[in-house]
């Protein structure tokens, strides 16, 4: 696979993960389908009715669960699972904007 960045006045717009010329599309789009990554959110959850989380202070609580929910929200659109490939892509378009704009991603993420 080939990790397409594309570029608007320097900044980057978006990040596709194309496959190399020898890779048959059909085929990775079956393997996308199996290759699926669960929501950290809902492993938090079992873990927190488990009780595994009880020795936190309620603001170590609220600061685990706050990044819980960006990571949910943000990156699983809080679907149960999403396929490494758009995750992949989420991530690296994450990352390369947040260079690109390093305050207003760190604003988002705080909120």
């Amino acid at each position: 696979m080939i990790v397409n960045i594309k570029y608007d006045d320097e900044l980057v717009r978006d990040v596709i993960l194309d496959p190399e010329e020898n890779e048959d599309e059909d085929k990775l789009y079956v393997y996308s389908q199996l290759l699926n990554v669960e929501n950290p959110a809902l492993d938090f959850t079992r873990r927190a009715k488990k009780g595994e989380f009880n020795d936190l202070t309620d603001e170590e609580y609220e600061f685990a669960l706050k990044r819980i929910e960006f990571i949910s929200d943000f990156f699983f659109k809080k679907m149960a699972k999403v396929n490494i490939f758009l995750l992949t892509a989420d991530l690296l378009r994450y990352v390369m904007k947040s260079i690109d704009e390093p305050t207003k991603f760190r604003k988002k993420e705080k909120e």
